[in-house]
């Protein structure tokens, strides 16, 4: 029996409701209970609070109301996790296809990170576990595993991925998270990129137990990008600079090792 709590929050558009359907089906034997959240609808979303949220911008660009609207879906979600007194939120946007490993992984990875803050496992633990789309690039985070291992396991990778589909937060990441962003200075799947403004361990699991169905977001739909102007070229160039910076500060001159046959590949 498991000696940590937590809940499977899904965030949906009340318009698609095919889409909620269709990940409620897969989380019918879900280890852990599941709740609807509604999101934000950046087509409903007022002026007012679009330029309310978004009068501190740091992107490249201006955000548009679909990406305010899923910035602001992601601070409410959380916040409501952070009030239900659980251990871990898991949060799964609508579009989110669980793996097969996905009911029996996560447990295991999240038993071990509840080890972790009561003091019984390693102290080397993550304040967010993204479940999708891991770097083939990462360090170990799992003291005494190996690829070969066949166990799930968390690792941290050489560049945080911006998808924002699937994501395991503890109360205390999540709050930090929200007092860092109470505006949209980013789009929310950038701003988790940012490690040295927010102070959170953003690892990823290894192997994905979540992939995205290849849909168009409801959600967050980005805006055509423009990176071929100045200002996208400095705001790459002092992202870089920041990232390499924070690296060679965590992980010095180690180089992260290298998974040849892909993140979604077999453990075994």
């Amino acid at each position: 029996m498991s000696t940590f709590t937590a809940k499977i929050y899904i965030i949906n558009l009340a318009r698609a409701p095919k889409r909620l359907e269709a990940i409620m089906g897969q989380l019918h034997e879900s280890p852990f209970p599941v709740e609807y959240f509604a999101a934000v609808d950046g087509q409903t979303l007022s002026q007012e609070d679009y330029r309310r949220l978004t009068r501190k911008n740091r992107y490249y660009r201006p955000l548009t109301k679909n990406e305010v609207a899923c910035h602001l879906s992601h601070r409410r979600c959380l916040e409501k996790f952070t009030q239900d007194g659980v251990d871990f939120g898991i949060v799964l946007e609508d579009d989110a296809v669980l793996q097969p490993m996905f009911n029996t992984a996560l447990p295991l990875l999240l038993e071990k990170r509840f080890r972790a803050r009561n003091g019984t496992a390693a102290p080397d633990s993550w304040d967010v576990l993204k479940l999708a789309d891991c770097d083939t690039r990462f360090w170990e985070t799992d003291a005494g595993q190996t690829t070969r291992s066949g166990q799930p396991r968390s690792v941290e990778c050489r560049r945080v991925p911006a998808l924002f589909l699937a994501q395991v937060w503890t109360p205390a990441a999540a709050r930090g998270f929200l007092s860092t962003y109470p505006l949209a200075t980013r789009p929310v799947d950038i701003e988790i990129k940012y490690l040295w403004e927010h102070k959170l361990r953003v690892y990823n699991s290894l192997p994905n137990l979540v992939c995205a169905s290849g849909a168009a977001s409801t959600i967050g739909a980005r805006a055509p990008a423009h990176t071929a102007s100045l200002r996208a070229w400095l705001y790459r160039g002092h992202f870089i600079l920041r990232s390499a910076a924070h690296t060679l500060r965590h992980h010095g001159l180690r180089r992260p090792g290298t998974m040849k046959t892909g993140p979604s590949a077999s453990l075994a």
